[in-house]
């Protein structure tokens, strides 16, 4: 994002509208994010390239979740 990263968006959101859902799409690997600590811990994250129907699911999956604590991030997701 050409203003602010967009964990920095995030946090400002939140501020306004607490629980909100953020799924982060970054044009990075998570590995590099997670050596930096770009994300905070358990964020969605959705790394491309993704099938629609992946990126359906995954909405719909933190929407579902908006507001609960966050979960510890798996190597997997």
């Amino acid at each position: 994002m050409p203003e602010m990263p967009g964990n920095q968006l995030a946090t400002h959101v939140r501020a306004v509208r607490p629980g909100v859902a953020v799924l982060y799409m970054p044009g990075y690997a998570r590995t590099i994010l997670d050596s930096q600590d770009a994300l905070e811990p358990g964020a969605e994250f959705l790394e491309r390239p993704f099938a629609q129907t992946t990126l359906l699911r995954r909405v719909r999956q933190a929407l579902d979740t908006a507001g609960e604590p966050a979960a510890p991030r798996s190597a997997g997701r």
